[in-house]
């Protein structure tokens, strides 16, 4: 074991880094090595928003070498669990297969840029990776600090985007409920990138939610008041965002709590409370924001007849009572027999994907198409018209596009290898540990998501607390 203060220092620096990297982009570097007068414009005009664009692009590199350095400087080779080898392995196979992709179907949507961005997340994965295998290497570090910068992350990124969705939803110019909101309106945008959509910002909802719901100040009733007030707000946030899984998983994570009570009756009545105040204040706000609808449909209407446009004003009233809903609806451009109503309601559109996925995985079953190929292969004609890009939303095909049948049994093997860490949910009422009860809880979400999103197999907020949650279970 290494004792030194300054690697545990410099440990949590990258830590700190990798989670500021979320949501950058590699072509926020890799424009240097595009055309160099197109490059030399760019730096000319560059501005603030674009440096830390691309400090934030180009980190995981940096991260990458600083890590490998220390590994190689201390011969950190060794004696790690077998999930980070397996871990490790997954991502190698992929630089592997999205080198080896550059000659089939993707070719013709990316250039030779696009390809080398490609890797861009494999790098953050792996830096990470490093990250707490050498935090694993030194001598009496607490894995918890790792888990509190990723709450306080969690909790900026939270705080920051309802707040943005929120205001949009509340405008009356956005005639939908939230979860509809059109991802590239003007206000969805952060640092010039896609603002996370409502689905991933309600999966960071929820992790917040697990952590405050089990933390116990025995003599302080002010802050269980306090943490009561944000478990509410939270909750309350969840249903206003209509993510059908995020719904599902609080109930799951209320079950839990309720489960590891002493006091059952008690703990369930304060739940019920709890869910009935978060469904008034959702009707609540829905309401509202459809009174500002109204007002601001008369507003118009009284411009309208002014002006005598009385056509006008009868496309206006259509489209106002069209959109007046409050729960998120079924497409009502789509059939309504039993299959297209098993995909577009209880999968939002994610069966076709997955089929879609299948077929492209037999045609390279060994190689697959490499890193992110999904959003290539399965949008074609939307990359064509510019549309919105949907991944496979499923982590085992993904693990099938991006590496082919060997990534996938990889990837089933590094379960195998954490399943005494997975079978503690099971006796979740024994756990008398506060880190066993949230690390077991949110490695379950994180497990249920593997279905219905990428999650993990991508480097992003699921790929860290993965990690976060392995390491802080095996220290406990």
């Amino acid at each position: 074991m290494i004792n030194s203060k300054k690697l545990e220092y410099l440990i949590l620096i990258l830590f700190i880094g990798i989670w500021c990297t979320i949501g950058s982009d590699p072509n926020n570097f890799l424009y240097l090595f595009d055309n160099k007068s197109k490059t030399i414009n760019i730096l000319s005009n560059i501005n603030l928003k674009e440096i830390l664009n691309l400090v934030r692009a180009i980190f995981p590199l940096i991260s990458i070498i600083i890590t490998l350095s220390i590994i190689l400087k201390y011969k950190l080779f060794h004696d790690y669990d077998r999930f980070i080898y397996i871990l490790l392995l997954i991502q190698i196979i992929q630089i592997i297969t999205t080198y080896y992709s550059k000659d089939t179907v993707l070719a013709e949507f990316e250039s030779s840029i696009d390809h080398i961005g490609r890797y861009h997340w494999l790098i953050s994965s792996i830096g990470t990776i490093f990250i707490f295998m050498i935090a694993s290497k030194l001598k009496d570090f607490r894995f918890n600090n790792l888990l509190y910068v990723s709450l306080f992350f969690i909790s900026i990124i939270v705080i920051y985007f309802s707040y943005v969705i929120l205001s949009d939803y509340l405008n009356p110019e956005h005639l939908s409920s939230a979860y509809h909101l059109d991802t590239r309106r003007e206000s969805g945008y952060f640092f010039n990138h896609q603002i996370p959509r409502v689905t991933g910002l309600s999966r960071s909802i929820l992790i917040l939610l697990v952590f405050l719901l089990f933390l116990n100040f025995d003599t302080s009733i002010f802050f269980n008041f306090l943490r009561n007030c944000i478990c509410i707000i939270l909750g309350f946030l969840i249903f206003v965002f209509q993510s059908k899984f995020s719904v599902i998983s609080i109930f799951i994570i209320y079950f839990f709590y309720i489960l590891s009570s002493k006091f059952k009756i008690k703990t369930f009545i304060k739940i019920g409370i709890f869910i009935f105040i978060q469904i008034c204040l959702f009707f609540s706000i829905s309401n509202y924001k459809w009174k500002l609808v109204s007002l601001d449909y008369e507003r118009i209407i009284q411009e309208e007849f002014a002006k005598n446009l009385y056509i006008g004003v009868i496309d206006i009233e259509k489209k106002v009572n069209k959109e007046k809903k409050i729960i998120r609806s079924y497409p009502e451009n789509r059939k309504k027999d039993k299959k297209d109503i098993l995909n577009y309601v209880l999968l939002s559109g994610r069966g076709q994907l997955w089929v879609d996925g299948i077929k492209y995985f037999k045609e390279r079953p060994i190689l697959g198409y490499g890193s992110m190929s999904d959003r290539i292969i399965l949008n074609k004609q939307r990359i064509i018209k510019s549309d919105v890009i949907n991944p496979v939303s499923n982590a085992f095909i993904y693990s099938l596009l991006s590496g082919g049948i060997f990534c996938f049994i990889l990837f089933i093997l590094f379960f195998v290898s954490i399943r005494k860490y997975f079978i503690k949910i099971f006796y979740f009422r024994d756990l008398e540990n506060f880190y066993l009860k949230i690390g077991s809880l949110i490695f379950l979400l994180i497990f249920l998501r593997l279905f219905i999103e990428n999650s993990m197999m991508l480097f992003g907020i699921d790929f860290i607390l993965i990690l976060n949650t392995l390491y802080l279970l095996k220290e406990k």
